[in-house]
């Protein structure tokens, strides 16, 4: 098989002797398995300086490039199927829309590499230097970037279903309308990264620090938040994370304003202080969650199209805004709610047995047919005004 090399060379900074050996393939010839003759011409330039080389459309597939200084070159459009790059440095090359298809790019540098739009399906990219490299509207389904620095990394509207992004540093990076459905992104740093609009449907953020991120817009339905530290994440309301699973995950002081929570898990989540005005809480278990001094006003707490249950009995609510909400007929026994807003509450039938209603602000709620057997009261305001200082 003869590798095909037909295009202009301009004169760069790369070493001519070098640049000849892509015009000349090395033959390899011997007897195959089945005792036949063969001939193969393969370019061979393991640690060739080809730097700022003209490679636009190429053919340098089964080449051995193998630890090759390729920074600056224009690759763009070159056929790259089976190529060893393993090594090369990349820094700054113009790889747009090459075929990396079975190629081997081990401990290569591809930093501030121009990767838009490529075919990169299934490529390993593990442990490589890939910050502040432009791979956006590249394809990366099920690619693998398992502890890959993709700081600073132009990622926006990049196809990663089902890619392994697993303890990647994903720090800064431009994740805007990528889609990441199905992704593994386990322990991987995102803090400060954008990620606004972004598909992360029953994606992995197991642990993954999302610190500071915007996810504005984004939907995380059903992924898989369990333990991941997500405080000042959400600074625009409406993010999708129905059905997710946010067990023991920090949210603390999170803006989660308008958020679609509903049936998500939030088992030992930390969010107090977190802003949920207007979220939908329907169907969530809060009875281990953190809620001191969360905003819940307006929160839809129960969905009366179906049997979606609200359940808060023992949870921590102190300090929480609960202005405006529907608590009708809740299990509050045992909570926490010292310090809390429930002013204006619909509170019909409420159970607060042995509940926590020290400096409460109850004034115009309707407690009619509530059980207040055992509360404990302290500077609370009744519903006509009155305190009760009965500590």
């Amino acid at each position: 098989m003869l590798i095909a090399f037909d295009v202009m060379i301009p004169s760069f900074a790369y070493d001519e002797i070098d640049m000849e050996k892509l015009k000349k393939p090395k033959m390899y010839s011997g007897y195959d398995k089945k005792g036949e003759w063969y001939q193969l011409y393969v370019i061979a330039c393991e640690r060739c300086d080809l730097t700022e080389a003209y490679l636009h459309g190429a053919n340098l597939s089964k080449a051995n490039l193998s630890d090759a200084n390729l920074s600056d070159a224009n690759l763009s459009g070159a056929k790259l199927i089976r190529t060893n790059l393993s090594g090369a440095n990349l820094f700054g090359a113009n790889l747009r829309q090459a075929n990396f298809n079975e190629t081997d790019i081990s401990k290569a540098n591809l930093s501030g590499a121009d990767l838009r739009s490529t075919n990169l399906y299934k490529a390993n990219f593990s442990k490589l230097n890939l910050s502040g490299a432009n791979l956006s509207e590249a394809n990366l389904t099920r690619a693998i970037f398992f502890e890959t620095d993709l700081s600073g990394a132009n990622l926006s509207g990049a196809y990663l279903h089902g890619a392994n992004l697993s303890k990647a540093d994903l720090s800064d990076a431009n994740l805007s309308d990528a889609n990441l459905s199905g992704a593994d992104l386990g322990g991987a740093t995102l803090k400060d990264a954008k990620l606004s609009a972004v598909k992360l449907r029953y994606a992995n953020l197991g642990d993954a620090n999302l610190g500071d991120a915007n996810l504005s817009g984004a939907d995380l339905t059903g992924a898989n938040l369990n333990g991941a530290y997500l405080s000042g994440a959400f600074p625009i309301m409406g993010v999708n994370l129905s059905g997710a699973n946010l067990s023991g995950a920090t949210l603390e002081d999170t803006n989660l304003i308008g958020a679609n929570l509903r049936f998500a898990n939030l088992r030992y989540a930390n969010l107090s202080g977190a802003d949920l005005y207007g979220a939908n809480l329907s169907g969530v278990d809060l009875r281990t969650t953190n809620l001191t001094g969360a905003n819940l006003s307006e929160a839809i707490l129960s969905d009366s199209n179906s049997s979606a249950t609200f359940l808060i009995a023992g949870a921590n609510l102190s300090g929480a805004n609960l202005s405006g909400t529907d608590l009708r007929t809740t299990n509050l026994y045992q909570a926490n709610l010292s310090g809390a807003n429930l002013s204006g509450v619909d509170l019909r039938k409420t159970n607060f047995s042995k509940s926590d209603l020290r400096e409460v602000n109850l004034r115009e709620a309707d407690l009619k047919g509530a059980n207040l057997s055992g509360a404990k009261y302290c500077k609370t305001q009744m519903p006509w005004g009155e305190f009760n200082n009965d500590c």
